[in-house]
């Protein structure tokens, strides 16, 4: 992350990522970068971002499930 901004860009994409009010593509987005360039010794930093990975994921998920329950628009 040092080149690109250190840990002020990794501390923001954890607040995105763990925004629920931000779109699941935005999120996701913000993980990927996480899992590229958090250090990898970080185990605080990877659990907190596999947390999120989870409740992303399962929110995406819940989201799928009623878009097809109602039906296409």
């Amino acid at each position: 992350m040092r080149a690109v901004g250190g840990p002020e860009v990794v501390a923001y994409c954890f607040d995105l990522a763990e925004n629920d009010a931000a779109p699941t593509r935005l999120r996701q987005a913000a993980l990927l970068v996480l899992a590229q360039h958090v250090d990898p010794r970080d185990a605080a930093a990877r659990a907190r971002g596999a947390a999120v990975w989870e409740r992303v994921a399962a929110q995406s998920a819940a989201g799928a499930t009623a878009e097809r329950a109602e039906g296409p628009r």
